[in-house]
């Protein structure tokens, strides 16, 4: 196992004073966890425990799961894939929203949102840090849990055309098809116990067809 991606908390003091600014906003977008941890951890340097009375636009699974543990019973609507967000987005009518993100975040939501007259506020909070390395060997299965680990895996390595790649969600699964001729495999859920429930049932499939 082998990180290609290093996050990076931006801690400052003007990032937190960015943050604070952004308090009484209504709508808050949030497609990444540690853009969930990074927000938190400035409130709490600024003495707020919790997040406050945001109405929560956010990536199922872990993204959702992160917003819940800081925030309490708050009303969150939640999507599969950006795209698929930010047409729940567009079709609440809400009309402005701030998006908590990293310095790679794709351009899915914003665009899609922009075109459609909703105003986006980005605030990045954290930056992706890409960690290239060849990594030897063959693999049966490969795993991949964001868009900048497919790209950073592959700045440095070629697609094996025998190995299934996994993809714990659809905008995941769209950057690895720049790359990977072969099978692509995307999570019933967007979360790490989807991801290896997916795994046990690729190869179990696999196992009982040679049976």
């Amino acid at each position: 196992c082998r990180e290609t991606i290093r996050v990076i908390p931006d801690l400052s003091t003007v990032k937190t004073r960015e943050i604070l600014a952004q308090l009484d906003q209504q709508n808050v977008v949030f497609t990444s966890a540690h853009a969930v941890t990074g927000v938190h951890q400035h409130l709490i340097t600024a003495g707020m425990e919790n997040f406050p009375a945001w109405k929560f636009f956010v990536l199922a699974g872990k993204t959702k799961e992160a917003v819940l543990s800081k925030a309490g019973s708050v009303a969150v609507t939640e999507a599969r894939s950006a795209s698929e967000l930010a047409e729940k987005i567009i079709q609440s009518g809400v009309r402005e929203v701030v998006f908590f993100c990293g310095s790679q975040r794709r351009d899915e939501l914003p665009e899609l949102l922009k075109a459609h007259g909703v105003r986006v506020h980005e605030v990045v909070v954290y930056e992706t840090e890409e960690t290239p390395g060849a990594i030897a060997g063959r693999f049966d299965g490969m795993l991949f849990f964001s868009p900048s680990a497919v790209k950073s895996y592959f700045a440095a390595n070629q697609p094996d055309p025998a190995a299934a790649c996994f993809a714990i969600g659809e905008t995941t699964a769209t950057s690895l098809r720049k790359f990977v001729p072969g099978k692509i495999i995307v999570c019933d859920f967007p979360s790490q116990r989807s991801m290896i429930d997916s795994v046990i049932s690729y190869f179990k499939n696999i196992k009982h067809q040679y049976e």
